[in-house]
């Protein structure tokens, strides 16, 4: 695929959505046997989102850079969260060894409802400055040997019933290729 820059002052966002939704599941994605609720991370500050790859040099015998080996893909999304209440600080031990689907909602980007899906843990533990302030939580992405798919029904169900999403039609997280090219997440944009 060729890139082709694009100058769009409608794809810069300045404000998010401000949302974040978790349903926890299998390590595979599956729903667990008793399947969990939708359930609303509290007000967000912030997301960093960050994919990166380390790269290692190779030489030839002359010292020759030739190419570079693609290392371990790391997908992490640090999130700021500006809500304090007892039920959202009871995050980091409530999701310790558990796996998660998230999205992020990122509000509207060049007209478009832009949400992001994505798979994987938090890490756990945190840090709570004091007496004010936000404080963050990392979310890992996971590699999903398989493509999950979400339903229509459960995108667009509201409440704890479903994610309230934008998007109306089945998405799929496509699973991880050994070229690193689809998983992990899957960024959908539905017109406002």
């Amino acid at each position: 695929m060729a890139y082709v820059p694009v100058r769009n002052a409608g794809g810069y966002a300045s404000k998010g959505g401000g949302k974040i939704t978790l349903h926890e599941v299998q390590d595979t994605a599956a729903e667990l046997s008793s399947a969990d609720g939708y359930n609303d991370l509290g007000i967000v500050d912030s997301v960093t989102w960050a994919d990166n790859t380390d790269y290692t040099p190779q030489y030839d015998e002359t010292g020759a850079q030739y190419a570079n080996e693609e290392g371990n893909r790391v997908i992490k999304f640090t999130i700021g969260v500006a809500q304090r209440d007892a039920a959202i600080l009871a995050i980091a031990k409530l999701t310790r060894n558990k796996f998660y689907l998230m999205k992020i909602d990122r509000g509207i980007v060049d007209a478009k409802y832009q949400e992001v899906f994505a798979f994987g843990q938090f890490k756990p533990g945190f840090e709570v400055p004091l007496p004010g302030g936000k404080w963050s939580i990392e979310f890992n992405g996971v590699k999903n040997d398989s493509a999950i798919t979400l339903a229509a029904t459960t995108l667009t169900a509201t409440g704890t019933a479903g994610w309230s999403a934008h998007v109306t039609t089945t998405t799929t997280i496509a699973a991880v290729t050994a070229a690193g090219t689809a998983g992990y997440y899957e960024i959908t944009e539905t017109a406002v």
